[in-house]
């Protein structure tokens, strides 16, 4: 498979997000991913959740203080694609399209931050809310989609590798292992970071593999 975007690091963050509970419910109707509202995070456009100031001032061992100013990298090598937890307090069994405090919350806590190292992707999806999983767990459980979280997602991922930098000449093809021989293998096009298994410092793994996709550009196999 060869994408027509630049190469992408998934950040797969709390995989029960896509979880369910509850009962059945008649299937929704798909989102349309080209809506610019169905987007927390679109890399190229101002104001969204993502488009925030994230400086923060550093506590050093002895007491001092340092400020540290945030600044994001629009023409960074990389993509990162965020598909946030659990955190809907809609009180229907699934949530919305429209981003609430907890989304946009999430978002600032765990995904805006790496907007200093790649262009940030953030889909709304309807998930499977907090309030379903607290009512299931009470013996009365709310009607809840069991593949509408999963389906949002996936279709803007593909709308995503279809759409997600056109203007970018490069393209990248998925074929290998992320690691080969204890290295990152720069030629691949995909990269999956799940928060649960990762361990160390998410920012400065994700701006490794953009060294490591600019150290390797052009010699990507077919």
């Amino acid at each position: 498979m060869r994408l027509s975007a630049r190469t992408l690091i998934a950040t797969i963050i709390g995989a029960a997000s896509l979880a369910t509970a509850g009962t059945a419910v008649a299937q929704a109707a798909r989102n349309d991913y080209s809506d610019p509202k169905t987007w927390l995070c679109k890399a190229g456009r101002s104001g969204d959740a993502c488009d925030i100031d994230l400086s923060t001032t550093i506590v050093k061992a002895d007491g001092s203080l340092q400020r540290e100013t945030f600044t994001a990298n629009p023409g960074a090598p990389i993509d990162c694609f965020n598909v946030y937890p659990t955190v809907s307090m809609d009180k229907t069994g699934n949530s919305d399209m429209e981003p609430g405090a907890e989304e946009t919350g999430v978002i600032r806590a765990q995904f805006a931050r790496f907007a200093s190292v790649c262009r940030t992707y953030a889909p709304m999806y309807r998930q499977a809310t907090l309030t379903a999983l607290r009512a299931a767990t009470t013996g009365n459980p709310l009607a809840v989609d069991r593949a509408l979280g999963y389906n949002d997602v996936k279709d803007a991922w593909n709308y995503y590798l279809l759409h997600g930098d056109p203007n970018d000449p490069r393209a990248d093809d998925i074929n290998g292992d992320v690691m080969a021989n204890g290295q990152v293998n720069a030629s691949w096009g995909l990269h999956l970071i799940d928060v649960n298994e990762a361990m160390g410092n998410l920012i400065d793994i994700v701006a490794a593999q953009g060294k490591a996709f600019s150290a390797g550009a052009g010699k990507s196999q077919r």
